[in-house]
């Protein structure tokens, strides 16, 4: 008689801001044999799919390691065979523009952990800031820090999730080519991918904001302003107050209404590329 297996794992989160809600982000992943036939199934549950082009699973299935992507949140895996007392892991990350972040792990076994999985992966697994995080991480008040602004921290604490808003910024227009037409498609997407900033949307004129999340629940904002109809910048912001500048002289307060509160932005020239001082 074929030995009959199954084996039921539920994910943890691992990384947070991924979910559709305040709750977590979870999954059920189920390895099963029956007669001569051994797979495993991954369902994950309450993931926001606007944060990921697709989803990217490493599975370890006793001394096996299978890799898979799909644009839903649902995976089938064909398993060369699964035993009663293998050890059964599996790590899932989010996948933007060539670039992953793991954000839920299961495990039966204390001996695979997410990082023995991470090596696994087959997308670039970042760790460093970007350029664009440490450009909009330049105010004194962005962590809300009585030491003032710690660079060092802010590195620590940095990923690099938002590689489309690194591209946008660091594009380079070609000759005959405004900076516009390179990284319009690119605005597009951020801009249709990330909730609104109502605050500013409401207050400011000719213009669109969205919030784009951050570490530690922390968020900056990036729009386009128009004038005669017609974009003109691109515009990025960090919350902030009025009498707590930061140390770069080209930020301009965006104020809340009848409030010390608002945003300290750049406006950079949509037909340029360059930042225009103030």
């Amino acid at each position: 008689m074929s030995e009959y297996v199954k084996k039921i794992l539920v994910f943890d989160e691992i990384e947070k801001g991924f979910s559709v809600n305040s709750k977590k982000v979870s999954g059920v992943l189920k390895a099963e044999k029956v007669e001569n036939k051994s797979n495993a199934e991954i369902f994950v549950t309450n993931f926001n799919r606007q944060k990921a082009d697709e989803l990217e699973y490493v599975l370890r299935v006793g001394s096996k390691t299978y890799n898979g992507k799909s644009s839903t949140a649902k995976f089938c895996v064909a398993l060369d065979g699964v035993g009663q007392y293998d050890e059964v892991a599996c790590l899932l990350a989010a996948v933007n523009c060539g670039a992953c972040i793991p954000f839920a792990f299961a495990s039966n076994t204390d001996c695979v952990t997410a990082d023995v999985l991470k090596q696994s992966l087959t997308t670039l697994l970042e760790e460093t800031p970007t350029k664009y995080e440490e450009f909009v991480c330049a105010t004194d008040n962005f962590y809300a820090k009585d030491d003032g602004f710690d660079l060092d921290a802010i590195r620590k604490n940095s990923t690099s999730r938002f590689k489309p808003i690194e591209d946008l910024r660091g594009y380079e227009p070609t000759e005959g080519k405004s900076f516009f037409e390179g990284v319009k498609d690119i605005l597009k997407r951020i801009l249709e991918t990330y909730p609104p900033c109502d605050e500013l949307n409401d207050g400011i004129k000719n213009s669109f904001w969205v919030k784009v999340p951050f570490r530690q629940e922390k968020f900056f904002v990036v729009g386009i302003v128009e004038e005669n109809s017609k974009p003109q910048y691109i515009v990025y912001g960090v919350p902030g107050e009025k009498n707590k500048k930061p140390p770069d002289s080209s930020f301009r307060f965006l104020p809340l209404k009848n409030n010390n509160q608002g945003f300290w932005a750049l406006y950079q020239n949509i037909n340029t590329g360059c930042l225009e001082e103030k």
